[in-house]
């Protein structure tokens, strides 16, 4: 009992009924400070003389602080509740009868509760950075079992104990879901990726896809090592241009501007293209700002934003590297194979055109309703 803090204070968790997570401190007598780790619910068995049962006392707001060394029972909490604290029995009290709820021992100029918590926390949880969970018996044993199976999931537990011996647990058709499990909500968490259509050009040209493939061996004819991808938002027409240097990307980027809007008659309005620095940031903003382009570069580390470059590359990649295989011709006419396979698939019908060729969309009485 102490008369002097205005908080219940507990070191011990298990003596929690319930708790959730607190970050705060709180100051003592010698200037000096405690890290509050938590606040919850503690009930108490209490001893009473003229009873053959325990009183139980419920201590609301109890303070969790590993770092004090004794337990403290605030009478001006208890006061807040109606219940006294008699130094002269010494006892607790209702505030306006005599009825004693808990004899107080006096013990080295202190006075102590004749109590002990009563546990009904021993299936708590640590989930890590000081929180707390609280879980009934069935919860805990199935936690632990999901844990001794590789965090598996509900469903491969229940076939798990059907089909295998061991398994001590038995899971009623009411548990839908397990309990929360914070290193499965870390290890397998996936990055949410927008599924929502962008709307699409209206003719070819007007909006452009672009992305950059490199350095790839064995060197070319030629030693290129690297590829540029232009692709046309509207009918998904693909062009591929090889170089040797990154550093001629540039000069490759301009030309592929220039031959799209030659063929198509149409200036182009805006650029798709990938965070990284392939482009050369400056001298890509001041080409387009001259002729009035707007540049959409994706951010980084999401190279799903320029998903239809990115998946081009891989669409070509993979068709040029199959021929080759079939072929038996060297791996150094990759150049020749990308320029093939990107000419190829542009004759093919393509899914995101609902099965419409891209070379039949370029025609101006052929376009996209």
């Amino acid at each position: 009992m102490d008369s002097g803090t205005g908080y219940h204070i507990c070191n011990c968790f298990e003596s929690f009924d319930s708790i959730k997570f607190l970050n705060e401190s709180i100051g003592v007598a010698n200037g000096s400070s405690m890290r509050i780790l938590g606040q919850g619910t503690v009930n108490l068995l209490c001893k009473c003389p003229n009873r053959n049962s325990p009183f139980i006392l419920q201590l609301e707001n109890v303070y969790f602080i590993p770092e004090c060394t004794v337990n403290l029972v605030s009478t001006f909490q208890l006061s807040l509740h109606a219940i006294a604290f008699d130094s002269e029995i010494p006892c607790l009290k209702a505030f306006g009868t005599t009825d004693i709820l808990c004899a107080v021992t006096p013990i080295h100029r202190h006075y102590a509760l004749d109590a002990i918590p009563k546990f009904k926390s021993e299936f708590m949880e640590f989930t890590g950075h000081d929180n707390y969970l609280i879980l009934d018996p069935l919860e805990h044993q199935l936690l632990i079992w999901h844990r001794r199976l590789g965090h598996a999931s509900l469903g491969k537990i229940r076939q798990a104990i059907e089909k295998t011996q061991g398994i001590d647990i038995s899971i009623p058709p009411s548990i839908r879901k397990l309990p929360f499990c914070e290193a499965c909500a870390l290890g397998k968490s996936q990055k949410k990726i927008s599924r929502i259509p962008q709307q699409r050009a209206d003719k070819p040209g007007q909006k452009l896809h672009v992305d950059l493939a490199g350095p790839i061996t064995p060197v070319g004819i030629g030693k290129v090592r690297w590829f540029l991808t232009v692709v046309d938002d509207y009918c998904r027409w693909r062009r591929v241009k090889s170089f040797k240097e990154k550093g001629d990307t540039e000069e490759v980027f301009h030309g592929m501007i220039n031959w799209a809007e030659t063929q198509w008659g149409v200036k182009v309005q805006a650029l798709r293209i990938d965070g990284g620095r392939e482009f050369g940031v400056t001298s890509l903003e001041s080409f387009a700002s001259k002729r009035g382009i707007i540049v959409e570069p994706s951010t980084p580390h999401n190279p799903h934003q320029n998903g239809i470059a990115e998946r081009s590359i891989g669409l070509i990649c993979t068709m040029a590297r199959t021929m080759i295989l079939d072929s038996g011709l060297p791996l150094y006419l990759w150049p020749e194979a990308i320029i093939t396979a990107a000419e190829i698939l542009n004759r093919l019908p393509t899914k995101a055109l609902s099965g419409a060729i891209p070379f039949t969309l370029q025609d101006k009485e052929k376009r996209l309703p």
